[in-house]
C-alpha cells in the first residue's frame, strides 16, 4: 500500500504498512530523498526515510537500563540499532491530497507506546510532528528520531551549528565528547564515511546543491541532537534528527549531551521538523 501527498512542486510517497517510511520525496521534479526502488526494503536500502522510536541508534547488547533489555539486531556489532516502530504497521487515522495523519500502537516488552505522526505537504514545504506515549504501567526509556536518507549529488555543500561531536569507538559507541562548532558550506564529497553524533546541534541545517537548496529545521526533542552520517557505499546522505545520544543509558558520562530520559507513565514526547527549498 503506497499513499501519496502532493501540493505545490512538492510530492511524497509513504508506505503506512511498512513502518510509515518515506519511499519518495521530491521538490520540482528534483529528489530531496534518494528515491526507493519499487518493492526495497525501507530498513535494508539507502534510500527514502524512516522512523526511530523508541530509541535512536545504537545501543550496545540491547541494554537500555537496569530490567531494560531488548533483542540485538545488529549481530555483528552486538547492539540493538534504529527501535521497533519501522517494523511494523502505522494506522491511516485520516488522509488529504496534502496531508495524513498515522498513528501505531506497539506491545513488545518491555515496551508499550503509542505514536501519532501528522505529516503535512504545502508549497513551501514537508512539515511533520510526532509524538510518542507511554502507555506502559510505569515509566520507561523512551526517545524517537527520523532518518533520511537525502540525494547526494556532486557540488553539495552542508552547513550546520552544534557545540560538540561524540568520538566513536570501532563499534560507533560514543567514548567522549570534544569541542565541534559544526560545518559551514563544508564540501559533502570530503566527508563521506563519516558516522558521527553531533550534540548542542542549533536545530537547523542547510544541505545545498545547484539543484536544490534544502533547510532542515527541527524542535521539541529534536531540537539538540544530530546524527549525520554519509555511507561510502551509496549516494546519499542522513542528517537525523534524534532525541538522544547512541548508547545514552549505558553512557552516563555524556548523559549531559542527550540522555535518553524515562517517560513517565501515560506521558508523551514530542517533536517536530520542517523542510524546505
Amino acid at each position: 500500500m503506497e499513499l501519496g501527498l502532493r501540493a505545490g512542486d512538492w510530492s511524497a510517497t509513504l508506505l503506512p504498512l511498512r513502518g510509515a517510511a518515506f519511499a519518495r520525496l521530491e521538490h520540482a521534479g528534483v529528489p530531496v530523498l534518494a528515491p526507493m526502488p519499487q518493492g526495497a526494503d525501507p530498513n535494508a536500502t539507502p534510500a527514502g526515510a524512516f522512523w526511530m522510536m523508541p530509541w535512536t541508534n545504537r545501543m550496545a547488547g540491547g541494554v537500555l537500563g537496569p530490567g531494560w533489555r531488548l533483542p540485538v539486531n545488529r549481530r555483528d556489532e552486538d547492539t540493538a540499532i534504529h527501535g521497533l516502530s519501522r517494523d511494523h504497521t502505522f494506522d491511516v487515522v485520516s488522509a488529504a491530497l496534502d496531508r495524513v495523519r498515522l498513528m501505531q500502537d506497539v506491545d513488545i516488552a518491555p515496551y508499550a507506546y503509542r505514536v501519532a505522526l501528522a505529516i503535512r505537504l504545502r508549497p513551501e514545504g514537508l512539515s511533520v510532528a510526532a509524538m510518542i506515549i507511554n502507555r506502559g504501567d510505569g515509566p520507561a526509556p523512551i526517545g524517537l528520531g527520523w532518518h533520511p536518507w537525502f540525494a547526494r549529488r556532486p557540488g553539495q555543500r552542508l552547513s550546520f551549528a552544534a557545540r560538540h561531536r561524540l568520538r566513536s569507538d570501532a563499534r560507533l559507541l560514543p567514548v567522549d565528547a570534544v569541542a565541534d562548532p559544526g560545518f559551514t558550506a563544508a564540501p559533502v564529497e570530503a566527508l563521506i564515511g563519516t558516522d558521527a553524533h553531533f550534540a548542542g546541534w542549533g536545530g537547523a541545517a542547510l544541505l545545498e546543491d545547484t539543484a536544490l537548496r534544502l533547510e532542515l529545521r527541527a524542535g521539541g526533542a529534536w531540537a539538540r541532537n544530530l546524527q549525520l552520517y554519509l555511507p561510502p557505499h551509496a549516494d546519499s546522505i542522513c542528517l537525523e534528527p534524534v532525541s538522544h545520544i547512541p548508547d545514552a543509558p549505558n553512557r552516563p558520562a555524556l548523559a549531559q549531551h542527550g540522555a535518553l530520559g524515562l517517560l513517565a507513565a501515560g506521558a508523551a514526547r514530542r517533536a517536530w521538523f520542517r523542510l524546505r527549498a
